[in-house]
């Protein structure tokens, strides 16, 4: 119960982050949620191939619903996955998509990773609310 377990989210927050505490979140923005939308979609980085959408299925093989993200993540473990997803785990089949910290999409966020990651965490953080990607079967939704 709580009683016995109430410290222990905390206690594993502060060992997961290197610097010892949770760095929070960049304020919201629609238009880098716009941007967020367009990066998670078939033209943008894909992301909508392995992750559905509020049930609505991935394209190809199925990870974590983009739609939940915001709940079971924090905004600063998000970025550091995506900087570098082999090194928080190994074996993943979670793509680099900012070799050397360079975007291969120049006309989103204006090309910076940083930003483009931002709006991906702005666009997730609509949960449920969030408007689907582009590319997303939604069907039978």
């Amino acid at each position: 119960g709580k009683e016995n377990l109430g410290g222990l989210i905390d206690a594993l927050v502060a060992n997961d982050e290197p610097s010892g505490g949770v760095k929070p979140s960049p304020p919201f923005s629609e238009a880098s949620a716009s941007d967020g939308r367009r990066l998670l979609g078939a033209k943008g980085m894909g992301c909508v191939s392995c992750h559905g959408v509020k049930g609505a299925p991935a394209l190809a093989t199925p990870g974590i619903d983009l739609a939940l993200m915001h709940e079971r993540l924090r905004p600063d473990w998000f970025r550091r996955f995506l900087t570098n997803p082999a090194a928080l785990k190994p074996g993943t089949r979670m793509p680099v998509f900012w070799p050397d910290g360079v975007s291969p999409i120049k006309d989103v966020a204006g090309g910076d990773m940083s930003r483009q990651i931002n709006a991906l965490w702005d666009c997730l953080s609509q949960g449920e609310k969030m408007p689907f990607p582009e590319g997303m079967n939604t069907q039978d939704r």
